[in-house]
C-alpha cells in the first residue's frame, strides 16, 4: 500500500471564499476517483507559526494508482484551481509496512 501525504499553506492573497473552494474541490476528489483505497483531506486547526494550511491523506494500493491519480482529470481541474491560491506545497509518497512498527 502506498501513502501520499501534501500539506498547503495557501498565498496571502487567497480570500476565505478561495479558500473554501481550494478545500472543497480536493475533498469532492474520492465521488470521482473511485480507486482511491482512503482519502482524507482537513483545515489546519492550531494555526501555529510552523502549521501547514491543509493537510491530506491519500492511500494508493500501487504507485500505478498514484500515477493515475496525478494524471485524473478530477484531480487536474481540482490542482488548476488551486495553484494560483497555494504558496508552498510538501509531499511525501512512501510504502506503508504490512506490519506496525515496533
Amino acid at each position: 500500500m502506498i501513502q501520499h501525504v501534501v500539506m498547503m499553506k495557501f498565498a496571502a492573497g487567497a480570500d476565505a471564499a478561495q479558500r473554501a473552494e481550494c478545500v472543497r474541490r480536493m475533498a469532492a476528489l474520492p465521488e470521482q476517483i473511485d480507486f482511491l483505497k482512503e482519502y482524507t483531506v482537513g483545515v489546519d486547526e492550531l494555526n501555529i507559526a510552523t502549521s501547514w494550511d491543509v493537510g491530506m491523506l491519500i492511500r494508493f494500493d500501487s504507485m500505478e494508482q498514484l500515477t493515475e491519480f496525478r494524471d485524473h482529470p478530477a484531480h487536474r481541474s481540482a490542482q488548476q484551481y488551486s495553484m494560483p491560491h497555494i504558496a508552498s506545497m510538501a509531499s511525501v509518497v512512501f510504502e506503508l509496512a504490512s506490519a506496525p512498527a515496533r
